[in-house]
């Protein structure tokens, strides 16, 4: 007489998918990590940024999809900064692979991008969200107790590589319950004169 499966069949299929997924999460992380290793030091450049958020946008469009966020461009289309075009969509993959998972489902995700190389990007994630949004951008935790291995991985390497540029990324939480993550990136010389 055969002995009885220990696992009903439900199980292994779901332990094995499961399985699946985490490996595909260790494998991005793993490739988002050499990607960051990769990166030379960086050559400032002046660099038009709609291409650049252009290109990342269409990346992250099928979890944008599959949590049904809309994106609303504003502002001046033809911002340009000084940079390094491959730091700067590396640093904006990131940022919004991070804000794909705070936007509330079914919600609007307003990118807005202004002169001297300000980009804003606004959503309704207030209250704790909001406050665990100011742990992420915030170095040290936006206190003396962060802990860099509690939060995620993509913001901290898009605010690292954004200052390697010379940028920086802020937190405004607004009184409407919104929150808007500032990212600022140096001028071009045309501008400054």
């Amino acid at each position: 007489m055969p002995a009885a499966d220990p696992l009903p069949e439900v199980f292994r299929t779901r332990f094995a998918t499961l399985t699946g997924e985490a490996i595909e999460r260790m494998d991005g992380l793993l490739e988002n990590l050499l990607a960051f290793a990769r990166l030379r030091a960086p050559h400032r450049d002046p660099v038009a940024l709609a291409p650049i958020l252009d290109r990342v946008l269409g990346e992250i469009a099928p979890e944008l999809e599959e949590r049904a966020v809309t994106i609303r461009r504003a502002g001046n289309g033809d911002v340009r900064c000084e940079g390094d075009a491959e730091h700067l969509a590396y640093a904006f993959r990131n940022l919004f692979a991070g804000i794909v998972r705070e936007v509330p489902p079914r919600d609007e995700l307003l990118l807005e991008t202004t002169a001297n190389g300000v980009v804003t990007m606004r959503f309704a994630a207030g209250g704790a969200a909001a406050g665990r949004l100011r742990q992420l951008v915030t170095p040290n935790g936006g206190g003396g107790h962060g802990d860099p291995t509690l939060l995620p991985l993509s913001f901290r390497l898009a605010r690292g590589v954004l200052e390697r540029n010379g940028g920086g990324l802020t937190l405004e939480e607004r009184p409407d319950e919104s929150t808007t993550l500032v990212v600022q990136l140096p001028a071009t010389q045309e501008e400054i004169k």
